[in-house]
This record gives structure tokens, sequence and C-alpha cells, in this order.
């Protein structure tokens, strides 16, 4: 493991490869700041004297990274930059983060899990508030209001096809992005895994619409974040998003 300096004076930068989504020092007087709120690549480290310390940073990509803390009142370096192979480990399994998108045929369907099945069910035969509707290309989805049940949360939505072609959904995405910053500034994102999925379509036909129930880990939305959901043609250029 890297040894990092730090002391009371001066912050010492540090940058990843990714927008920090966790960090944790092993004592407070190791203190180690960065945006929970507005994930950032940056985080800074200061220290009080005492003994050495740790430092574990998980970044958005889920790659961990260890170093050893130290306190020295000079310090050799005020910025530190770190890419993916100063990690230690990665949480999850590479694929998942060359995309965004899942194929529909790749899901487990709700009923894997018993209680998001009956759950999911239960959602499908609920009316509940519109949350936003949006269309595109004629084909328009509606999302409900995001409902929590122990520790997952559902998404009820609606698709419609206003078309005059079928339209046969292939990929799904569901993901947290930062609103706009104008029109320069790039926004960020943070993809959401799909646990499951009851009643989603294989096919819908002109005029058809079609309810599902989308099942993912519990979450909560940062402030000036927003939830999107995309819907990819299978074999096609259109798509549905909300």
């Amino acid at each position: 493991m890297d040894t990092l300096f730090a002391n009371e004076q001066m912050q010492v930068a540090l940058f990843f490869p990714f927008s920090i989504k966790q960090a944790v020092t092993g004592t407070p007087r190791m203190s180690f700041t960065y945006n929970k709120e507005y994930p950032q690549k940056l985080g800074l480290l200061k220290a009080q004297p005492g003994e050495p310390s740790n430092l574990l940073v998980i970044d958005q990509k889920d790659n961990v990274y260890s170093f050893i803390l130290k306190y020295r009142k000079e310090l050799p370096e005020l910025n530190y930059t770190f890419t993916r192979e100063n990690a230690i480990i990665k949480l999850s399994d590479e694929s998942k983060s060359k995309t965004d998108s899942i194929s529909l045929k790749k899901i487990k369907k709700a009923e894997d899990f018993p209680y998001s099945k009956s759950f999911a069910q239960y959602l499908l035969k609920r009316s509940l508030p519109v949350l936003r509707k949006k269309g595109k290309q004629k084909m328009w989805i509606i999302l409900h209001e995001v409902q929590i049940y122990q520790d997952r949360a559902y998404l009820s939505l609606e698709l419609l096809n206003k078309s005059a072609i079928s339209f046969i959904p292939g990929k799904i995405s569901v993901f947290l992005e930062s609103r706009d910053q104008g029109k320069r500034h790039s926004g960020q994102r943070q993809k959401l895994d799909i646990l499951g999925i009851q009643n989603f379509p294989a096919k819908l036909g002109t005029g058809e619409k079609k309810k599902l129930v989308i099942v993912l880990p519990k979450f909560s939305v940062p402030k000036k974040w927003k939830l999107k959901i995309l819907i990819q043609e299978e074999n096609g250029r259109r798509y549905c998003s909300i």
C-alpha cells in the first residue's frame, strides 16, 4: 500500500479516476473529506499528530483503494493522482462497468426473489400517482411514484406504443443522473443494478399499453440529481426514456 503524508496545516488533495462513492479512515485524527451530495473525483486529507492509520476509498466504479496514513510536519507532496491500476480490488464484475444497459433477456424475473414477486404483483394491480410522463418517437413511458419495501425499491412503469410499428424492448438501464449545470458542463451518471423485472413485455403492438415493475436495491436521489430510465429497441434505433 502507498503511504500518504498529511498534517493539520495543509490540505492534501487526492485525485481518483472516478468520482468517490465512499471513504473511511482508521481514526478520527485523520480526516478525509469528499463531496457526498455531488460526487467528485477529488478528496482532501488532513491529519493530527499521532500514530499511523489507514484510508480506504471506493469509487463509483467499485474500485477499492487502500493507503497508509502518516503525520508529518514537512510534507513531500500536496497532490496525489491515482489511476485504476492503483486499486487493490474491484468489488463488482468488470463487464458490468462497460455499459449502463443490460439486455432484458439476461435479467432475472422478479419471481426469482419470492417477496419481491408478491409485492411487484401487488403494485401491478394498484393505481399509483404519476411521477413523470414522457413521449419520444410516439413511444410513451409513464413512471409512477417509487415504492420502497424492505430493502428494495420498486419502479412501476407503463409503456404505450402510439406509433404504427410494433416495439420490441431490447435493453434497459436505470441510473441516477446529475441535473444539467449548463451546456458546457457534462452530467455524471451512477448506474443502479436491476435485480429483477415483473411482467416486462416481449412486444408492444400498435396502440398497446403494458405495465411492468422494476426491482432495484433501495436507493435515494441526492439533491440536483434525478432518476433516469432508458428502454432501447431490440435491433432498432428507437427508444423511450424518462
